[in-house]
C-alpha cells in the first residue's frame, strides 16, 4: 500500500505530466514524496529491465527539493513506460481516497485559479529579490544620512545672525542643505551615477 504512488502510476498516460507533477507537489510533503520515489526506484530495479535505470539521488537538500523529488518520480515513471514495464510494477493501492489529490482542481474552471496562483507565486519570488535589493540600498542610505553633517557634506554653512529668528533660519537652511546632499546620495546609490 502506497498512497503517493497509487495516484501517479494510475494517472500516468491519462493526465498531462505537468498537471500530475503540480498535483503531487501541491498535495504531498517532501518527505512522503522522497520515500515514494525511493520505493518506485527499488520496484523498477527489481524488474530486471535491460536498459539502465536513470540515476536519481537518494538524498536531496536545499531549495526546490520537492520539485526535484516530483521530477525524479516522473522521470522514473517515464522510464518504466518507455521500457514497457509500467504494467509490471506492483499494484499500488491507497487506504483512503482522501489521501490522494483531486485533479478537478487542475481541470476546468478551477484551472484558471490554479494558473493565477502559480503566476502570483512566481511574482512573489521576483518581488522578494527586488525588495531585498531595495532594502539593502535603504540601509546604505540610512548609514550615510546618519553620519555627522560635517562628514557627509562639503558645502559651507551660512553663518547665523545673533538674533533668535535668525537662529531658526540658520537651522532651516542647514537642514535644507543636508536634505539636498542626502537626495544626491540617494540618487547616486539608486542610479549608480551622479
Amino acid at each position: 500500500m502506497c498512497n503517493v504512488l497509487c495516484f501517479p502510476v494510475n494517472k500516468y498516460g491519462k493526465t498531462a505530466v505537468k498537471v500530475l507533477k503540480s498535483s503531487l507537489t501541491d498535495f504531498y510533503s517532501v518527505e512522503v514524496l522522497a520515500d515514494a520515489e525511493k520505493q518506485l526506484a527499488e520496484d523498477i530495479g527489481q524488474l530486471n529491465v535491460p536498459a539502465k535505470r536513470p540515476h536519481v539521488p537518494s538524498r536531496r537538500e536545499g531549495d526546490g527539493r520537492i520539485e526535484r523529488e516530483v521530477s525524479d518520480t516522473a522521470l522514473l515513471l517515464t522510464f518504466a513506460d518507455e521500457q514497457k514495464v509500467l504494467d509490471n510494477l506492483p499494484t499500488y493501492v491507497c487506504g483512503n481516497p482522501d489521501d490522494m489529490p483531486s485533479l478537478r482542481l487542475y481541470d476546468g474552471k478551477l484551472n484558471v485559479i490554479m494558473r493565477k496562483l502559480n503566476d502570483m507565486n512566481i511574482k512573489i519570488v521576483e518581488y522578494s529579490s527586488v525588495l531585498a535589493a531595495i532594502g539593502q540600498q535603504v540601509r546604505t542610505i540610512q548609514q550615510v544620512c546618519s553620519q555627522p553633517a560635517s562628514s557627509r557634506m562639503n558645502a559651507p554653512l551660512p553663518r547665523p545672525d545673533v538674533g533668535g529668528d535668525s537662529n531658526r533660519t540658520f537651522r532651516s537652511q542647514h537642514r535644507r542643505i543636508v536634505d539636498r546632499k542626502c537626495l544626491v546620495i540617494v540618487k547616486v546609490v539608486l542610479t549608480g551615477r551622479q
